[in-house]
């Protein structure tokens, strides 16, 4: 069950993470498209407020366009949340990169490989050894756990035991 849980789990996080990674880019674009255009509205306003000394008008539109930056700036703080949260899931590397180079397949494999150990050939003392070594595990789980997440999901990850293995040592 947990086999199936760790192959499923990638095809749920990779698309739905880049659905909100994608939303807070376009609304910082946006955020700064309006920046531009209050600073400019706010150096346009300094203009005619010599003329209009006593006037409220220019007090009430530098106040309306405070506010806005203020909007504009809680804005862009909450999404910080959201980098945060994908710093943590484990990606951390820039969206448009490859997904294998995504620091979340690590445990996955970590654990996915130590599942796939005791099915693989090899003697019962290598697989059921404390302190795991290069020698305690054979290639074959290496394989398998590779071949099994490039059939859960193909877009995602490419038939690749090499880079498997080196994410298993990489993990202390």
């Amino acid at each position: 069950m947990r086999i199936q849980e760790l192959c499923f789990l990638p095809g749920v996080i990779f698309p739905w993470v880049l659905a909100h990674a994608t939303f807070p880019k376009h609304i910082r674009a946006y955020n700064r498209k309006l920046r531009k255009q209050l600073d400019a509205l706010d150096h346009h306003l300094g203009t005619p407020s010599y003329f209009f000394i006593n006037h409220p008008a220019p007090s009430v539109l530098t106040e309306l366009i405070d506010g806005l930056r203020h909007v504009l700036q809680e804005s862009d703080a909450s999404f910080s949340n959201v980098d945060a949260w994908k710093r943590q899931l484990g990606l951390d590397k820039e969206l448009s990169r490859e997904a294998q180079k995504q620091r979340i397949w690590t445990p996955l494999f970590k654990e996915l490989v130590d599942l796939l150990r005791p099915f693989c050939s090899g003697p019962k003392k290598h697989y059921l050894a404390k302190t795991v070594t290069a020698e305690h595990i054979p290639q074959q789980a290496f394989d398998r756990t590779s071949r099994l997440m490039h059939l859960s999901h193909p877009a995602l990850w490419k038939d690749r035991p090499g880079l498997v293995k080196r994410r298993y040592y990489s993990v202390p």
